[in-house]
């Protein structure tokens, strides 16, 4: 099975999480900006979804990044190879472009 579409089957990520899961691997934070925020807490883990809404808010939050979730779910169903599009070589889509 296709690892993002068992993901979607198993639904424990929550709405916004699935609506960027195909999206994006990586998401930025810092400097009064992130790509995340406090909903996302299930692809971007607890301190990943803290951290972006507490840059989104303007406190003084080191700039950063929180790899998802999502690299993991596929990490594991590619047997332990990270995906092609998460490496420099296959253009790794950051949340911003």
């Amino acid at each position: 099975m296709h690892w993002r579409a068992q993901i979607q089957e198993e639904d424990t990520m929550g709405e916004a999480a699935l609506k960027h899961a195909d999206e994006t691997w990586v998401y930025a934070f810092g400097g009064g900006t992130a790509d995340g925020d406090a909903s996302m807490k299930n692809l971007l883990g607890g301190k990943g979804a803290n951290l972006a809404e507490m840059a989104k808010l303007g406190l003084p939050v080191p700039p950063g990044f929180t790899i998802s979730t999502a690299v993991c779910t596929a990490y594991y169903e590619l047997e332990r190879e990270y995906p092609a599009t998460l490496s420099p070589a296959g253009g790794c889509r950051a949340g911003r472009s």
